[in-house]
Formats: C-alpha cells, sequence, structure tokens
C-alpha cells in the first residue's frame, strides 16, 4: 500500500494514524502516564496550534471543547473559566494525567507550543460564553459588567474628520485631542471639532500612521504635547516610529501646533516597510521622564538585540535627552545612541502603558492571537 501512495498521500496517512494510535492509548483504560507516540513528536515541530489541538486532543476533547470521548468532561463549565487554570491545563499537557490516561506530551511539544493549546482552550471557552450569554446589552442605557455599571455615550461622529482614531488625552481646559490614524489630530469641546493645524505629516502604513497623543502634567505652564507617528522615510519607502513635540494652543476659533522639536528617532536604516507593530504609547513618570514604545516590526528575535530599536520600551527626558543611568546606556552600538533611551527589551506590540502610583510602570502586549 506504500508503494502506491503519493508522497503527499502518505504523510496523511501517517498524521492519522498518529491520531489513531493516541485514541486507542487513551481509550485502552491503562494506568501511569505515556508518553506521546513518535509519529506525534516527529510532527509536532511544523503543525500550528490548531492542527496540533486537531491531531492530539479532538478525539476525546472534542471540536469545541465539548468533552465526551474516552469520558472526557467538558472545558465548557464555570469553574472552568478560571484564570488560575491556566498553569493546571499546561501542567495536564505537559505532564499528562495518570488518572485519565492521559499522555504526556512534554517530549512531544515546546513549551510555547503547550501555551498556544492553553490559549486555544481559552478561545472555546470564550466562544462558550458569547454563545450562552450574547453580546452585552444596556437596560436603559445601563450596561452591567462585573465591576461597573456604566453608559456608552458618542462624543465624535467619525463623519466629523475621524477614520480610525487612535489616540486620546485632555487639555486641563477640557478639550479633548484625538489622533487619527490616516493623518492629523483633531480637538474636541463640547461636541465641536476642529483641527490642530501644523502637526507633522505621518504616514498611514499598515498598522502605523499618527498614533499617540499624550499631554505633559504640566501643560498649565510649559504647552507641550508629544506625539507618536510613523514619520516616512526620507527615500519614500516605509518608516518608523517618531516621537516629538509641540506646544498647543487653541482659541475659539482655530487650534495650533508650533514649536515642534525631535524627541526621539531611530536611524533611517531602520526605516522598513514592515505594516505591523509600531508599539506607541507615552507615558510620563512625574520624576521628568517620559516612557514610550516601539513595536518589533514583524521582527520577533529582533526584539531580544540591543542592536536594533524594534521591540524596545524607551525612557528618555522629557526634552529628548538620555538620562545616563538607563540599565543599556553603555552596552548599545556607538554609532547608534538613540538605542541608549532603550528602558526594556523583548517586547512584539507593546500598546498598553500606564504608572502606577506608585510608579511601577505596566505594559501590555498585543499577542500573536488576538492580544
Amino acid at each position: 500500500m506504500k508503494s502506491s501512495m503519493s508522497a503527499r498521500a502518505w504523510k496523511f496517512a501517517t498524521l492519522a494514524g498518529a491520531v489513531t494510535v493516541l485514541t486507542l492509548s487513551v481509550n485502552a483504560g491503562t494506568s501511569g502516564t505515556k508518553a506521546a507516540p513518535k509519529e506525534v513528536r516527529a510532527m509536532q515541530p511544523r503543525a500550528t496550534v490548531t492542527q496540533l489541538y486537531q491531531q492530539n486532543c479532538l478525539n476525546c476533547h472534542g471540536p469545541s471543547g465539548e468533552g465526551g470521548g474516552a469520558g472526557t468532561k467538558t472545558f465548557l463549565t464555570r469553574e472552568k473559566f478560571a484564570q488560575e487554570l491556566d498553569k493546571p491545563y499546561f501542567d495536564a499537557i505537559k505532564k499528562g494525567v495518570p488518572d485519565m490516561a492521559m499522555p504526556s506530551y512534554g517530549e512531544a511539544m515546546s513549551d510555547e507550543q503547550i501555551w498556544g493549546l492553553v490559549v486555544l482552550i481559552r478561545e472555546m471557552q470564550g466562544r462558550a460564553l458569547r454563545r450562552e450569554f450574547g453580546s452585552p446589552r444596556a437596560v436603559n442605557g445601563v450596561y452591567k459588567s462585573q465591576r461597573h455599571n456604566f453608559k456608552v455615550e458618542t462624543v465624535v461622529d467619525t463623519g466629523k474628520g475621524l477614520k480610525t482614531p487612535w489616540g486620546i488625552d485632555w487639555l486641563p481646559t477640557g478639550e479633548m485631542l484625538v489622533t487619527n490614524r490616516p493623518g492629523g489630530v483633531v480637538v474636541v469641546k463640547n461636541g465641536n471639532v476642529m483641527p490642530l493645524n501644523g502637526v507633522p505629516a505621518s504616514l498611514e502604513l499598515g498598522q502605523g500612521g499618527m498614533m499617540e497623543v499624550s499631554v505633559h502634567p504640566q501643560f498649565r505652564e510649559n504647552g507641550w504635547v508629544y506625539l507618536a507617528y510613523t514619520e516616512p522615510a526620507a527615500s519614500g519607502r516605509g518608516g518608523n516610529t517618531k516621537i516629538v513635540r509641540g506646544r498647543v494652543r487653541v482659541t475659539a476659533t482655530a487650534a495650533t501646533w508650533s514649536e515642534q522639536k525631535t524627541i526621539w528617532q531611530s536611524g533611517p536604516e531602520f526605516y522598513t516597510g514592515a505594516g505591523v507593530h509600531f508599539g506607541s504609547r507615552i507615558v510620563f513618570d512625574g520624576k521628568g521622564h517620559l516612557f514610550f514604545v516601539v513595536g518589533e516590526r514583524g521582527g520577533n528575535m529582533m526584539a531580544q538585540e540591543l542592536t536594533n530599536p524594534f521591540g524596545k520600551i524607551y525612557r528618555v527626558k522629557d526634552d529628548g535627552t538620555i538620562p545616563t543611568d538607563n540599565p543599556f546606556y553603555s552596552r548599545v552600538p556607538a554609532d547608534k545612541p538613540y538605542l541608549r533611551a532603550i528602558w526594556s527589551l523583548g517586547h512584539r506590540n507593546p500598546q498598553g502603558l500606564v504608572m502606577t502610583p506608585k510608579g511601577e510602570l505596566w505594559a501590555t502586549e498585543h499577542g500573536p492571537r488576538g492580544g
């Protein structure tokens, strides 16, 4: 039979056989934890998370986590949704569950693949929750959540000069500044919208464009507002995240941006055409510093290197000078002084950044399976 099959058909038969072997070992009810079959081990490195689930888990746990095979219970009951179960799920997959005759997959799969399966389980649970309860609905205009009740009001309609609102901050006088990813910034007050004239030109490149706006904590004294945006390359090919500041003045009839100064930008060799993962949040620490983020632009392991600007959180003084006590100040290449601003590395695409009252910097990342 093998000689009559094409190479592709034989590969499929091998995968199907691996599932059959796994199913038999589970259904047999043998005691002790078994390692996954060697046929399974051979195929794991090139399998996606969904394929791993289909090949190794589906027969017992069902296509949507509903269970049933070999007496397996569902993932979808409320008690299985608890956040603290992430690690137990990981351990069960890696080490096996002897009482349920579930084999261990620690040798068959990498930790990254096992965590991917944990995320997949959480996605199944999320879909089940939405099926059961549907989308949130307001009662008398009020939405109820686990911790707060809230209302949703439209402040600015997208027909008023906004296409993809990205960043929001408020002036102490009550005006709201809103960036528009395709380009430009608007000022909103009492429902009236006017453009902030004079802001720099940005490049909408995939996820990039005019992104963050952040008002200096001492705005009443200095008038500074900071922007993070994708600056187009001088060559006309690609762009990269740039941080600038300027003074904002708002009157009853106009809003202007002036006295622009560059706070941070990378070398031109890092202006790329990649349209993903620009990062771009800005926060202040109350001690004269600002922190901002640049994503890894799809470069993956480049985030771990001190020779490029991608996948990093940065710290500079509010005038753009770089503190000498930054952790990597003396370790970056001498011809790339802007890298002295690196505060931490190894990030994918941080787009949530906040400074707590205790002075702790918290960041959230967009992960590869939905963030």
